[in-house]
């Protein structure tokens, strides 16, 4: 019987110049330190009457509820309590990719599923949802957990949205493969989000059109060194688009609402998984539990 032929991805492959300036864009899009002042930044252990009684951590990637769930150990010891906590859906995920179930909720999964009571985390499917609740409870103190790569797109949002809050912002720092294998130490980048090689390439380059639509409003590090939009262009010309959500975005890069729609399930198609995404999703975290 004649075996059958792998089918051809829709997206083609880059370079390895491409790849590597994409995985340096990555790294600017983590440098929370770089657009940010000092006094924004949360400290690794909970310490202090400023300490954020308030908590948001959103899903571009779920790998960062287990570094809040970190972080929530010191605080738990140095307060004998939890903070409120909101799940959000990222700020720069795809609209096209059914999860299973909605990124906040798998959030609220996997952090009541670690100890969390399930009383002090609300998943809210919006930053206006955000915005008004903190309002309605009068918090001035709020602490933000966003994975690496997404997190300087979440900061741009929320000083532009909800400028009148003082957010403090946790900062991944870069660790190398060597550092982990030598110290013992397991990445929990296992999802797909975190993936140069699978949808992260995307929804990366979604965030860089977002941030060029704007880009006289952003920090001069950024406006620097920002990959401008006819770069950009020569990634989501080779089938890169999951990441473009709005038409704006879309006409930003050449592609027409109906070029985007005529070429998004050829796309969707090249990952096989997405039908199956839920228990896959299931099977990245239990990976992960000690």
């Amino acid at each position: 019987m004649a075996k059958k032929q792998k089918q051809e991805k829709f997206a083609a492959e880059i370079s390895n110049i491409k790849r590597a300036n994409a995985g340096m864009m990555k790294t600017l899009l983590s440098a929370v330190r770089e657009v940010v002042t000092f006094d924004k930044l949360l400290p690794k252990d909970a310490q202090g009457a400023n300490t954020p009684k308030l908590m948001l951590i959103f899903g571009d990637s779920l790998s960062i509820a287990f570094d809040a769930l970190e972080y929530l150990q010191g605080y738990v010891k140095m307060f004998e309590k939890y903070p409120m906590i909101i799940t959000l859906p990222g700020v720069s995920s795809s609209k096209y990719i059914d999860w299973g179930m909605p990124e906040e909720t798998w959030l609220k999964t996997i952090l009541t599923n670690n100890g969390v009571p399930e009383k002090k985390v609300q998943s809210l499917s919006s930053i206006d949802d955000v915005k008004n609740f903190i309002r309605k409870h009068h918090y001035r103190h709020v602490s933000v957990f966003a994975a690496r790569g997404y997190s300087v797109s979440t900061i741009v949002t929320l000083e532009q949205l909800i400028p009148e809050i003082n957010f403090r912002y946790f900062e991944k720092e870069y660790v190398s493969k060597d550092w982990m294998a030598e110290e013992g130490v397991v990445s929990n980048c296992v999802f797909d989000t975190d993936k140069l090689s699978s949808v992260e390439m995307d929804l990366l380059l979604g965030q860089l059109v977002r941030l060029n639509l704007v880009r006289n409003t952003l920090p001069e590090y950024l406006q620097e060194y920002l990959m401008p939009l006819e770069i950009v262009k020569k990634f989501t010309d080779k089938g890169y688009i999951l990441g473009l959500n709005t038409e704006e975005e879309m006409n930003a890069v050449g592609i027409s609402l109906e070029e985007f729609n005529e070429r998004l399930p050829k796309r969707l198609a090249d990952f096989e998984w997405i039908p199956y995404a839920k228990s896959r999703v299931y099977e990245q975290i239990m990976s992960l539990k000690k």
